[in-house]
This record gives structure tokens, C-alpha cells and sequence, in this order.
């Protein structure tokens, strides 16, 4: 609902005390509201219609209503679907992602060369990669159902979340346990759950539930919507750290945090946030 703005002047319905003067002769001063009570009048209109739409959207998440998602909602979508395209160690583009991620990982290393020969691929092996928490010595192996977008993920953060990289890649808030989560690993598990909450691995023609349609909705009030996915994998790995030094957790447990964190964005993305900012003020951390 939107509230509707006064008429200009000149057009039916405007008096001329409303735009300031006496009332035209022989009209009734009863009937002339005063200008400051129709102007509040409408300003009071556009809040409530502002309240009452926030609820229904708020009511239609608790309940499960899926709203049919506009033309605009359905792009941005798509646009991000096409960002798990599977990493292609051949692909210059996809390759420069991983050497930049080296580089932010091992800023005093230069990157180890890319592999050659039958079956190599191309692919920047290290044994090093294995200190920044992927599983073996090509993270490129790692992304797995994410794609190109786990990497993609860490680098924004990296590059505009620098303080909130190091904190969580060095692990140096809290007391931390002898047997703790890998980094890199851990980051493609929170851009994987959040493409399965906003329905995003579904099949054409599937929406997915309550949360994939708040971040949708989303995506029509955030300004910068096309990193809004990035700003909330940031703020979904800081909640994975919090649980995870709240509940002393080691590696074993990392399932567990994992299921905590997706209950705890769910219940945030219920109530309604319009903005990253708004869901993150109502999380834990």
C-alpha cells in the first residue's frame, strides 16, 4: 500500500486556504480544512500504509504465503544462479580468482605455478593451501556445489571486509579449540546453505520456502543488491565463529554449529529485514 500525495494546485479539490489566503467568497470556512491537518493527515497515512505493508510481508513469511516474485526479483536471482557456475582451473578469469585468493591468504608468497601436463588442469596445487583450511592441495576441488561463487565470496569479503578476513581467516578472536574448523572449507559450507535457504539449487520452476522469499524481498529495498549475498555470507561466517567460541566447539561439533547458524538466519530473515544491516541487528554476534 503507498499513500497518495496531495493534488497540485489548480487541480480539483484545492482550495485556496490550503495553498494560503482567505476562502472565496460565500464558500464555508467550515468546510476548508486548516493546511497543517491535511498535510499531517497524509504524512499519517503514509506511515501507516508503510507499518501495515511491513506486517503482511512479516505475517506472509510466518505463514508461509509465497507471494509471486516480479520480473525484477527473478533477474537478480538469475544473475546470482549463474554465479555457481562450476570453477574452471582453465578459464584465465577463474583462474586469476584463485591466484588473488593465494595472494590474500600468503600476501609474502608468491603463488605456486600452475600444474601442467595430462590430466593437471592448470590447477595452482600447493601444499600450502592446506594451512588456509581447504582439504587438500587445490581448493579448486573444494567448491564443489557452490561453484565459482564460494571463491567469489571470499574474495569480497577479503577485499571489503578486510578487518572481519583476518579476524576469522588468522582465527584470532576467543579461546580457541585445539581442533578448529577449516577456513576455506568452512567458507564454502555458509555460501552452500545459504543458496539452499534462498532457494537457489532448486530446479527452474521451484521457490523454495519462507527465507529464500525474504531474501528475495530483499532484494527489492537493498540498494547495492547485487553484493546483498556477499554482505550476508559475511554476517552468516561471523555467526558460525560466535557459535562456535560460545559453545567451545571442535571440529567434530562443526555440523551441530552449522545447523545453529541456519536456525538462527532463518529466524532473523522472518522478521522482515529490508537492508544486510537490519538482519545482521538481529543476530547473535
Amino acid at each position: 500500500l503507498r499513500g497518495r500525495g496531495e493534488p497540485a494546485a489548480g487541480e480539483p479539490g484545492v482550495t485556496r486556504p490550503l495553498l494560503g489566503g482567505e476562502p472565496p467568497e460565500g464558500e464555508d470556512r467550515a468546510l476548508v480544512a486548516p493546511a497543517g491537518a491535511l498535510a499531517g493527515l497524509g504524512s499519517c497515512w503514509r506511515l501507516l500504509a508503510s507499518v501495515l505493508g511491513d506486517l503482511a510481508g512479516r505475517l506472509g513469511l510466518l505463514l508461509g504465503l509465497r507471494p509471486a516474485l516480479s520480473p525484477h526479483q527473478e533477474r537478480k536471482l538469475e544473475r546470482l544462479r549463474s554465479r555457481r557456475t562450476p570453477f574452471d582451473p582453465a578459464n584465465p578469469e577463474h583462474s586469476a580468482s584463485l591466484r588473488e585468493l593465494w595472494a590474500r591468504a600468503f600476501p609474502e608468497e608468491a603463488p605456486p605455478e600452475a600444474a601442467q601436463g595430462e590430466g593437471a588442469g592448470g590447477g595452482l596445487r600447493s601444499e600450502r593451501w592446506k594451512d588456509m583450511g581447504w582439504q587438500g592441495v587445490d581448493p579448486a576441488t573444494d567448491f564443489r556445489g557452490a561453484g565459482l561463487l564460494a571463491l567469489e565470496n571470499l574474495l569480497w569479503m577479503a577485499r571489503e571486509r578486510p578487518t572481519v578476513w583476518h579476524r576469522l581467516r588468522h582465527k584470532t578472536q576467543g579461546a580457541r579449540s585445539d581442533w578448529e574448523y577449516p577456513f576455506g572449507a568452512a567458507g564454502v559450507n555458509v555460501s552452500f546453505m545459504l543458496l539452499e535457504m534462498f532457494g537457489l539449487t532448486e530446479a527452474e520452476g521451484k521457490r523454495g520456502g519462507a527465507a529464500a522469499h525474504a531474501f528475495a524481498a530483499m532484494l527489492d529495498h537493498e540498494l547495492h543488491d547485487d553484493t546483498l549475498f556477499d554482505e550476508i555470507y559475511c554476517h552468516a561466517f561471523e555467526l558460525l565463529d560466535h557459535v562456535w567460541l560460545e559453545q567451545g566447539a571442535s571440529y567434530m561439533q562443526f555440523s551441530q554449529v552449522a545447523q545453529q547458524v541456519r536456525e538462527e538466519l532463518h529466524k532473523a530473515l522472518l522478521k522482515g529485514p529490508r537492508t544486510a544491516d537490519q538482519l545482521r541487528a538481529s543476530l547473535p554476534c
